[in-house]
C-alpha cells in the first residue's frame, strides 16, 4: 500500500528522529569496550548525517523559510557556545577538571576562525551541528535565489564521497587522517546529506526488504571497517545506513505515539540538552563515588533522563521563555 507524505503526516520520521538521539547519546557517551562500546559508537556515526538527510527530505517548497531557520540555528549555537565555555571555565578550576578536558578554552584568532567558518566550538563540541544546518538553510536560500539549487543538488554524491575520503578514505590509503572539522561541517557534510535527502525524497518507493537489507548490509560493513580503522568520524557503511532508514519512510507508515511525539516535538531539544544531563550525571558519580567507570549506566540515565525532562511542562515553558529552540 502507497502513502502520500504530502497528505498523510508518516510518522515514521518522527520515531526516527528518537531513535537518531539515542544514537546521538552513544557517540558522546560510548558504552565500554566489553559491551561492544566501540562497535555501537561506529554504527551510530550515521545519525547526524541522518539528521542532515531528514532535513532536505522535508525541504521541498520551504526555501523563503530558510534564510530565518538558518539565523535563529547560528544564534542557539553562539548562546550555547558561550553557556558551555563559561560551564567549562568554571569546571577547569575545580577538582573535577578531567570533565572539561575536550573543551577549547584557549580564545585566539584561529579558534574564533574556525568557530565562525566551521563551528569549531569553543564549549561542547557537539554544538558544531547547529551552526552545520544553520549554514546549510542560508546556503540554500542563496542558491536559490540566484538560481544555483539545481547545480548544488547534482554535486551532492561528490560532497558525500568527498565527506567519506576526508574521514576515512585517507586513513585507508596513505594511514594519515584529516582534522574533522575541515569536513564534519556545512560546506561539505551538511549541504552533501542535506541534498541527499532531497534526491531520496524524489525517488520512486523502495521496498521495504531492500531497504532493511541496505540497514543491515550497512551496519556489518560499518563494524569491520570500524576493526580495521578504529574510530573515524564516518564510515562507508554509515552511508548504506542511512540511505535505508530514509528508504523505510518509503515503505513504513507508522501511527503516532509517545515516541513519535516527543521526536517530532522535541528532538531539537533532546539535542541540545542530552549533554546538559549527562553532564551532571557524570559529575554527581565524580563527586559521589570518585570514578567514571561504569559508563552504560550513564548512557542509559542520560536516555531516560534527557527523555523525562523534555516530556515535562515547565521545562519547555522555560526554554520557550529563553528563546532558545
Amino acid at each position: 500500500m502507497m502513502f502520500d507524505v504530502e497528505k498523510e503526516r508518516n510518522h515514521y520520521f518522527d520515531w526516527l528522529k528518537y531513535l537518531l538521539f539515542i544514537l546521538v547519546v552513544l557517540i558522546h557517551n560510548p558504552l565500554p569496550e566489553n559491551l561492544w562500546g566501540g562497535e555501537l559508537t561506529a554504527i551510530a556515526r550515521c545519525a547526524v548525517p541522518a539528521y542532515f538527510a531528514i532535513s532536505g527530505y522535508f525541504s521541498k517548497g520551504a526555501e523563503k523559510k530558510q534564510l530565518e531557520k538558518g539565523i535563529n540555528f547560528l544564534r542557539i549555537f553562539f548562546v550555547m557556545n558561550m553557556v558551555w565555555f563559561g560551564i567549562y571555565t568554571l569546571i577547569s578550576y575545580s577538582p573535577y577538571k578531567e570533565l572539561a578536558r575536550w573543551a577549547k578554552l584557549d580564545v585566539n584568532s584561529k579558534n574564533i576562525l574556525k568557530c565562525l567558518l566551521f563551528g569549531s566550538a569553543f564549549g561542547n563540541e557537539y554544538l558544531w551541528y547547529l551552526h552545520a544546518i544553520g549554514m546549510v538553510y542560508i546556503v540554500v536560500f542563496f542558491a536559490s535565489q540566484i538560481q544555483l539549487n539545481k547545480i548544488i543538488y547534482r554535486c551532492f554524491p561528490y560532497l558525500v564521497l568527498l565527506y567519506w575520503i576526508m574521514s576515512e578514505g585517507t586513513l585507508l590509503v596513505i594511514g594519515k587522517s584529516v582534522q574533522p572539522f575541515l569536513y564534519r561541517n556545512w560546506l561539505i557534510e551538511g549541504v552533501g546529506f542535506y541534498y541527499m535527502g532531497k534526491w531520496m525524497r524524489e525517488q520512486e518507493s523502495q521496498r521495504k526488504a531492500l531497504s532493511i537489507g541496505m540497514l543491515i548490509i550497512g551496519s556489518i560493513v560499518t563494524v569491520a571497517e570500524y576493526r580495521i580503522c578504529g574510530r573515524v568520524e564516518f564510515y562507508f557503511g554509515n552511508l548504506l545506513m542511512v540511505y535505508g532508514m530514509l528508504a523505510l519512510g518509503k515503505s513504513v507508515h507508522l501511527k503516532d505515539n509517545i515516541l513519535s511525539m516527543i521526536g517530532s516535538k522535541h528532538s531539537l531539544h533532546l539535542y541540545l540538552y542530552s549533554p546538559f544531563v549527562a553532564f551532571v550525571f557524570t559529575l554527581l558519580q565524580m563527586i559521589l563515588f570518585q570514578t567514571t567507570r561504569h559508563q552504560e549506566v550513564i548512557t542509559v540515565l542520560v536516555v531516560l533522563g534527557t527523555t523525562w525532562l523534555v516530556m515535562q511542562g515547565w521545562f519547555i515553558r522555560a526554554i520557550e521563555k529563553l528563546k532558545i529552540a
